[in-house]
This record gives structure tokens, sequence and C-alpha cells, in this order.
């Protein structure tokens, strides 16, 4: 059991001496006792906090200068309207109450200052002022939620509205709302409604507004374990697929991103389908389908799932949801790409085929695009890549590597073959043979080569693309990176195969991705030892491509704008 607060705003007490009481009737068949206004609605939310285990302890009661300083004579009692509703209501509690249990009530006022002739000009903030002030110690000292009852029945014009705004700011300082009551007389007598729904209806629209542009289904989660809305299952399936996708958003967990979207879309589908959906809820939500459709990557890909990919990054990146963006970019668009391109000649450089994954790989597309696309177009076309290739080849031609004579005469022919500049590289290699090995393929006993200490000759073979690679300068992986763009993006490069147009396609997403995988590097801080060449590649993408990489909002959403332009361009066609 835990202490509760009511919150109200009270009206004008009625004078008179005939002033009769009714009965306001509630739901199943109870009524509560009234004269005045407050008096049925307050003995209600008494009732319902104490059979909820929440007994009221306090009273905030907004009441206007009129209310709290003008005298009235109600029957034979003499008082203002809040003097008086405290005589009546009140104290006719706190008679039955032990004395730790009495109700405490603490006037909010609303247009005046008591004991000051100054005026108040700002309603709205001098109310707000009051209530923060006088919930703060009753709010944060406590380490549950405070329930709060609220009859919102009386006041002036404007005070409607503002009652919706405080339940906003109790709610956003961690009460819990329990109930809100309206009453409305009708002769002698009057009817008690619930009105939460109206409170709701707020909460619901704040919910799919802020699932829209956020991606965050907090608020429509916690609506749907508030409401009962079990006669209508398609709403409960609707909201429990939004939750869903949100939280796999939310997580990154995209190896449930398919699923979710899936559910997603299904859960629309029947939503909209559904003709027996005709609560509050369903046909607000029936109403808002089109903006949610309309903001969000929503639509029917069918098998094509790759194809959601685009407009959902963009969707993010619009949404604050800048680390999901990248991460759905960097682990998702090579399968757009390689799907939507369907080459031959991309994908006898992908080679999916022979790709086999690791525990750290995603997915064979991502391996495929990042490593083998690039790397396939830097060995193709730059000559260091090809003569290594080819004196690899050579090398594993040999049916038996111990054989010093057929691997020596081999090597021979390449050099008499290769160009002149590697030459070098290879006669180098033949004395090593000549000096270290005899014929038996076994190590001499002399010193080892700098480079192995493999005691026999397919040792010393095994080790030679190291050797190599120290001799030509190898490049790091982003040096090979940039290079393969700058190949593709050359005209001189024909590629695949007279598809100008294409290879330009492809050109431009390999230089955005590798700027994207950069970019989420530096924001995750996922490998301090590579910072310097983070830093160095975002200098080249500047100079020769004008590609900003920066990690301030603006700079990371420009960069997936920049990246994602050219397939929203021609989604619609690729969609066909």
């Amino acid at each position: 059991m835990k202490n509760s607060i009511m919150l109200l705003f009270l009206g004008t007490y009625k004078e008179g001496e005939n002033l009769k009481e009714g009965d306001y009737k509630y739901k199943d068949g109870i009524s509560y006792k009234g004269i005045q206004t407050a008096d049925a609605p307050v003995s209600c939310l008494f009732e319902c906090a104490q059979k909820d285990g929440n007994p009221i302890n306090k009273i905030f009661c907004i009441v206007s200068e009129d209310v709290y300083t003008k005298k009235k004579k109600v029957e034979e009692k003499t008082g203002t309207s809040y003097e008086l509703f405290i005589k009546e209501n009140v104290d006719v509690i706190n008679e039955s109450r032990k004395d730790d249990e009495k109700i405490e009530i603490i006037p909010i006022y609303y247009d005046f200052k008591p004991g000051s002739s100054e005026k108040v000009d700002d309603y709205a903030l001098y109310i707000y002022q009051q209530i923060s002030n006088k919930f703060a110690e009753l709010i944060f000292n406590n380490d549950t939620k405070t329930p709060v009852y609220i009859d919102y029945t009386s006041g002036l014009r404007d005070v409607s509205f503002l009652m919706t705004s405080i339940i906003r700011y109790l709610q956003f300082i961690d009460v819990e709302l329990k109930k809100i009551i309206y009453s409305k007389k009708n002769g002698d007598n009057g009817q008690i409604y619930d009105i939460d729904y109206i409170y709701n209806m707020y909460e619901f629209i704040n919910g799919v507004s802020e699932f829209v542009n956020t991606g965050n289904a907090w608020q429509l989660k916690n609506l749907y374990d508030k409401i009962n809305v079990d006669k209508e299952p398609k709403i409960h399936n609707l909201i429990d697929a939004i939750n869903d996708f949100s939280e796999t958003l939310s997580l990154c967990a995209l190896a449930n991103l398919e699923k979710t979207y899936n559910g997603l879309t299904a859960a629309i589908d029947a939503f909209e389908k559904d003709e027996k959906a005709g609560g509050l809820y369903s046909q607000m939500f029936k109403t808002m389908l089109s903006i949610i459709k309309d903001k969000m990557p929503i639509a029917d890909y069918d098998k094509k799932q790759y194809l959601m990919y685009p407009k959902l990054i963009w969707w993010c990146a619009e949404n604050g949801m800048l680390q999901q963006a990248l991460t759905i970019y960097t682990e998702k668009m090579p399968i757009y790409y390689l799907n939507v391109w369907n080459d031959e000649k991309i994908n006898d450089l992908v080679k999916l085929n022979s790709i086999e994954l690791t525990e750290a790989d995603s997915s064979k597309e991502v391996k495929g695009f990042y490593g083998n696309l690039y790397d396939n177009v830097y060995k193709k076309y730059d000559d260091k890549e090809v003569f290594k290739s080819e004196l690899y080849a050579n090398i594993a031609s040999n049916s038996d590597k111990l054989q010093k004579s057929n691997v020596l005469d081999n090597l021979k022919m390449f050099s008499g073959e290769c160009d002149a500049k590697y030459k070098e590289v290879v006669n180098n290699i033949i004395a090593d043979i000549n000096e270290y090995y005899g014929n038996n393929g076994c190590l001499r006993e002399k010193e080892h080569p700098e480079y192995t200490k493999a005691k026999k000759l397919d040792g010393y073979l095994n080790a030679l693309p190291g050797y190599i690679n120290k001799v030509l300068n190898g490049v790091f992986t982003y040096e090979k990176k940039l290079k393969a763009i700058e190949i593709m993006l050359s005209d001189d490069n024909d590629i695949l195969a007279g598809k100008k147009d294409k290879q330009k396609q492809v050109a431009y997403a390999m230089k955005y991705y590798l700027a994207v995988k950069v970019l989420r590097n530096l924001v995750n801080h996922a490998s301090d030892k590579n910072s310097d060449k983070d830093t160095d590649i975002k200098n080249v993408m500047k100079q020769k491509y004008d590609i900003e990489i920066g990690t301030n909002v603006n700079s990371i959403r420009k960069l997936l704008y920049d990246a994602l332009k050219q397939e929203l361009e021609v989604k619609e066609s690729t969609e066909k």
C-alpha cells in the first residue's frame, strides 16, 4: 500500500439554502452523492484510490482568486469555496482517519499571489512553477512512482488544455497516472465518466509520432500495456510488430532485421484488411497508417528484401539513428549492390562461391564486396600484383617442390619472360635457392635466408610471398582499396567489358562504402592501432574525391545521404 495524490481545479460553490443533493452515476451501478460540483467526483476518486490500495493523502487543488478569497453562504455555512470544499469533503474524510493518515490539501494558485497585489501575467508558467516546486520533494524522494488521480470537471475555459499540459509534466517527472474522471450534472443528478481515453489519445498520437520520427516505440508499447483492447487482436499484433522492429533497430540486431521488418509489413497489411477493427485506437491507427507508410520504408518487397536497405538507412539518418544507419549501411548495402547489379563480370571479381565465413564475418556479400571486389580489381590492374600472382602460380605449378632442378628451371624461364624491373627479384630467389639448398631440397650447413628458417625448399617457397611483399613495398589494406577505386574510375580500364555506366556506378559505391566503413571505425573507436591510417585515408578521400569523413552529426548525415543518392535516384526503376 502506498499513498497517492489527487489533482483538481476547484470550481466556485453555488450559494443558496435549497440546494439539492443528487446521485452521480458511475460505472457498474455505482453512484455517488453530491451537492456541489466537486462532491461526487472527489468521493469517486477517494474510493477508487482506496480500492487500488493507494489511499489519497494529498490534494493539489488549483484555485482562482475568486474561489480562494470570495465568501459564500451555502445552507447555514459561510466561507470561501475553498474553505467549504475542505469542510464538506476533506474534513469529513479526515474524521474517519488516523492522525498519520490525514489528508493534506495544498492550494495551487491560478491567477493571483496570496498577500500580494502583484498581477499574474502568465498563468501557465505560474502554475508550473508551483507544481514543480511542491512536487519535487514529494516525487524525487520516492523510490517508486507516485499514483495520481485527477478530476477534470471544473475550471475556466483555458484550464482543460492547461490540465493536459500538467498531466504531461507529471508523467515526465515519473508519476503514475491512475485515473482521470469528469462529472456532468443533469438536473439534480449527474454522471461520472472515465476519460482516461482522452489522455491516452494524446499518448497514442505522440507514440506513433515518436516511432515514425525516432524509431522508438516506447510510448506505444507503454500504452499497449496500459489499455484494454483485447477485443481487437490485430492492433495488439501491430503494436507488437512495431515494438519488435524498434528493438531490432535500437540494438542494431541486424540478424533479425529482415524478420522483424517482414513482421511489421505483414501486421500493417493484416490490420488494413481487418474490417472488424472498429475501436477508437484502431480507427485512429487506420487514419495514421498512410503517414507511417509514407515516412517509413514500408513497402511490399516480396522476396527482394534487399530493396528496402537504402530507404531504411535514409530514414534512420533523417531521424537521428546514426549508429543504426552506419551499421545497416556497412552490413547490408553489399547485399543490395550485388543483387541489384547482378553482373557476371562483377560476380567474377566478388567470387561469392569461393568465400568461407568465419565467426567475425557477417555475410558472404560483405566479405566478397569489401574484400574480394577491391582486392581483385587491384590485383588485376596493378602490375606488381600481376607479377606476384604469376610468380606464385609458377612456383605452385611444380609437381615436387623438393626437386631443386625443376624449381630453378621454371624460375629461370619465368625470369626471361617477366617485366625487366622484376627480373632482379626472381634472380635473387634463384641465387638463394642455389646458395642455401642442395639438390635434394634440404638446407645446407650454412646460415638460413634472413626471411625464413625453413630446412627444406618447400618451406622456403612458402615464405616467399612475405619476402616479395617486403621487396616490392607491399601496400596496406586501405591503399589497395584506394588504388582499386582509382582503377575503377579510370576510363583506360575496361573492367566490366564495355559497361562504362555500370562501372562508374560500382566505383561510386566502392568509394562511398570505404568512406562509411572508415567513419564507422572512427565513431566506434573500433581499432586504436589503426587510428593513424583512418586519419590518412580521411585526408586522401577529401583531397581526391571531396568526400568529408567527419564525426559530427551533420557530417555523418551528409556522407550517408551522398552515399545513398545514386541508389535512391534509381530506386523506382530497380523495383520494377
